[in-house]
């Protein structure tokens, strides 16, 4: 019988094969161990901080835990990792990822978070190189650390506020600082919405469970969400954010401990991505679906759902702002956070 430090090497030896992680059903069956013996170490690993676990739908991702963001050799950046939130709204990052490694020979790693305040967090933290997250998260993000600056546009749409038929009144849940959050905030001031109770959740599992409790009458949910609780409970679709002036959901921001130069780079080669997604989105379904655990067929219905704002209009940035009625910090002092390249 192999013994179990033997074992915890073949572990990360499998992980560094596959930066963006493996679900954990399938380690114990590459390895050749027991089930229970697989969960036992990857348990001693996660303790040690060796690797995380995030959970995505009813499944875990293993994924070893990087010290340092970008790697470099000879002084040139070869790895960039990104954030994103648990969605199907990124299948761009797919010629993202072909033009950086063309362009630049960097290769891009994908780590996935289940909300928005840990994927920015990570950012500012020296974890990420890159985030894909609310442009709110954001730039609350910058006003508290200057950590960020958000150098690309991205998605709009694919939220909605929902009512949960027979849930509990006066109730409405979202995630916390996110756009689910901006959209409530709006829905709530202009009465689309009767709620005085706001629950905070932290995971999609969480909002699932909310929901088949019937602890909450009103949802803000993104897709592939959404589709998912509709065909769980019944729920009727109130409002899409969008049409409430929710104008930008997760956009691009990079870390300032990348050089500026680089910085430029990154933001036009996301430019040029944008483009070439446009083109030929269903092109991009499978390479990105295979990334983030989401089957084809849900990344495949969130192209209908989600458009796409390739640059940050600052005009749209200060109505968002408004309608939400945030005035601390100044908007415009906020605005600071936004490069532009073109």
């Amino acid at each position: 019988m192999v013994g179990k430090g033997r074992v915890k090497e073949r572990v990360l030896e499998l992980l560094s094969k596959y930066p963006e992680g493996l679900l954990q059903s399938s380690i114990h069956k590459a390895l050749g161990i027991s089930k229970s013996r697989s969960c036992e170490v990857l348990k001693e690993l996660e303790s040690l901080g060796l690797i995380s676990r995030v959970k995505v739908g009813n499944q875990y991702i293993i994924k070893l835990v990087r010290k340092a963001p970008s790697e470099e050799v000879e002084g040139v950046v070869r790895v960039l990792t990104i954030g994103i939130v648990w969605s199907s709204e990124y299948p761009f990052l797919t010629p993202y990822a072909k033009l950086l490694r063309e362009r630049y020979g960097i290769d891009l790693r994908i780590k996935v978070y289940p909300n928005a305040l840990q994927a920015t967090w990570a950012l500012v933290n020296g974890e990420l190189d890159l985030v894909l997250s609310p442009l709110i998260t954001q730039l609350y993000a910058y006003a508290l650390t200057k950590g960020l600056r958000v150098i690309g546009g991205g998605a709009y749409g694919g939220a909605s506020l929902m009512e949960v038929i027979g849930g509990k009144a006066g109730t409405i849940a979202s995630s916390e600082l996110s756009t689910m959050d901006c959209c409530r905030a709006i829905v709530l001031r202009e009465g689309l919405a009767d709620a005085g109770d706001i629950i905070y959740f932290t995971k999609p599992e969480e909002i699932l469970h909310l929901v088949k409790k019937g602890l909450v009458r009103y949802v803000v949910v993104w897709h592939p969400l959404t589709d998912y609780l509709a065909s769980k409970v019944r729920v009727k679709e109130i409002i899409k954010c969008s049409d409430v002036d929710v104008s930008y959901c997760c956009t691009l921001a990079a870390s300032t401990k990348l050089s500026r130069e680089l910085r430029r780079g990154l933001a036009l080669t996301y430019l040029d991505a944008l483009s070439e997604f446009k083109r030929d989105p269903k092109k991009c379904i499978e390479w990105y679906s295979a990334k983030v655990s989401i089957p084809k067929e849900v990344v495949e219905k969130g192209l209908k759902t989600y458009g796409l704002r390739a640059e940050i209009d600052k005009g749209l940035v200060s109505k968002l702002l408004s309608k939400v009625g945030i005035n601390l910090p100044a908007p415009t002092k906020l605005g600071d956070a936004i490069e532009t390249y073109y």
